[in-house]
């Protein structure tokens, strides 16, 4: 087999990013495995740097793993241009043409890359970018589409829906996804009618181990709390996750013992319609269960919340737990977002910590909490399985909502009153947690263990000999 090239458009050892941890993993584990490997890169150091500046010298070195990085220098660009096209997708307006055409070019580029490319083609099997968003990939796709395979790590943000990328990614020879939404989210964006397609997932490290009491003495945290593990900013949904948690809390306090689907809407509405009440209780769990004891919303509520949206009724749920006063919330990873002043003693942000203090986190709460709705992969779901904690998912990401599903590994909630009772199931119901967990640790060990991920890339690449 000749030499793999992943294109991606920076690369450092320790740079963050999901993106920019995957392509690590991926060709680290390949090399390993024997396969020739190579990253194509560059000189720019990471995401948040000043892409006209060149970090790194250009030419061939080793990484940390021993793969090959080739660096080539990358085209100044007109940053007041690209702003004011980026400022239009940021804020949901549609590109003209002639506005992507200006994306495309000011974005991130290197056509010393790109001639590199077209003149060394046949000495590579293929050409592997990631991800989808970038000069370095579309242009690098332009180069030879017919050796292009993309791991596009799409989600459902407006950059998606350019048309200029569902042109010229339709014209690929592969493209690899993280999960099963994200492929048929890209087919809704784009004809893939001539392009092989398969669902690869992420590798994980599986031989993770957490400690709560190692967790537990370092910081000195000894109450029960919900963990959230990324970067801090509303992108991320964490806004929403700190206000629920506040509500949460408050409702603690003031006990408040009427709410459900609707609530809001019935309040307002409390003199045209009699709402129908129901209580959660394990009886009504019990009978709505779905065959094969799965762990569901709709289950916890006692009624299929699609029901309950549709119907002309309100229902209202009496809750059957209160809500732990105790209770914390812990973030740990990088950036800022403000902590609402009536939590302030009841957050904890520990900013970036070791990677096994990391594991600890997982293993000493109750659960994770992953409020993104914008997410292609989510290592933190994994490495909270693989340290036996359940995870609460956001309903409105479509594959941590599949991963939870198609796992059993967890919970998903739309609304204020589906946080508070997920939280509380978990919380009172300490033999579903651990069987959640179970759930969620045996799906990452059978589908995303580095050992499975590289046998389907080795014969996914074999499709170019």
């Amino acid at each position: 087999m000749k030499t793999i090239a992943f294109v991606c458009p920076w690369y450092g050892d320790n740079i963050p990013g999901g993106a920019e941890a995957a392509l690590r993993g991926i060709t680290s584990h390949l090399h390993d495995a024997g396969l020739p490997v190579e990253i194509l890169t560059t000189t720019v150091e990471q995401f948040t740097a000043d892409w006209n500046k060149d970090f790194y010298p250009e030419g061939v070195t080793k990484n940390a793993f021993g793969v090959d990085v080739r660096r080539f220098k990358i085209r100044k660009r007109d940053v007041k241009a690209f702003d004011s096209v980026n400022y239009k997708l940021m804020n949901g307006i549609r590109l003209t043409d002639k506005d992507e055409e200006v994306f495309n070019r000011e974005m991130i580029n290197s056509p010393a890359m790109y001639d590199y490319i077209r003149d060394n083609k046949d000495n590579y099997q293929c050409f592997v970018y990631i991800p989808y968003l970038f000069g370095t990939t579309y242009n690098g796709v332009a180069a030879c589409p017919e050796k292009s395979v993309l791991i596009p790590c799409f989600h459902d943000e407006g950059y998606a829906h350019m048309h200029s990328f569902a042109r010229m990614y339709s014209r690929a020879a592969g493209m690899l996804f993280n999960a099963q939404p994200e492929l048929i989210l890209t087919k809704s964006l784009m004809d893939l009618s001539n392009v092989r397609t398969e669902v690869m997932g992420l590798g994980v490290d599986t031989a993770i181990r957490g400690s709560a009491e190692d967790f537990h003495k370092k910081f000195g945290i000894s109450e029960p709390f919900i963990l959230y593990a990324g970067r801090k900013d509303a992108g991320k949904n964490v806004d929403t996750l700190l206000d629920y948690f506040a509500r949460y809390k408050a409702n603690a306090k003031e006990y408040v013992n009427v709410y459900g689907v609707h609530v809001e809407d019935y309040l307002k509405e409390r003199q045209e319609s009699e709402p129908e009440v129901r209580y959660v209780d394990d009886v009504d769990y019990k009978e709505h269960n779905n065959e094969g004891g799965r762990y569901d919303i709709d289950n916890i509520l006692g009624i299929p919340v699609e029901t309950a949206k549709a119907d002309a009724n309100y229902y209202v749920f009496f809750p059957k737990y209160r809500n732990e006063d105790n209770l914390k919330l812990v973030l740990i990873g990088g950036g800022s977002i403000d902590i609402p002043e009536s939590v302030k003693d009841d957050v904890y942000d520990l900013g970036f910590v070791d990677i096994q203090d990391k594991y600890n986190a997982y293993a000493a709460a109750q659960l994770l909490c992953q409020p993104s709705k914008n997410e292609s992969f989510s290592f933190v779901i994994m490495e909270s399985w693989l340290c036996r904690r359940p995870v609460l998912v956001h309903n409105g990401c479509e594959v941590t909502r599949h991963f939870v599903q198609e796992s059993n590994g967890g919970l998903y909630f739309d609304n204020y009153y589906e946080f508070q009772e997920t939280i509380n199931f978990i919380l009172h119901n300490e033999d579903a947690a651990e069987a959640m967990a179970e759930n969620g640790n045996r799906y990452v060990m059978e589908h995303f263990a580095w050992d499975v991920i590289v046998k389907k890339y080795t014969e996914f690449f074999k499709m170019f000999d």
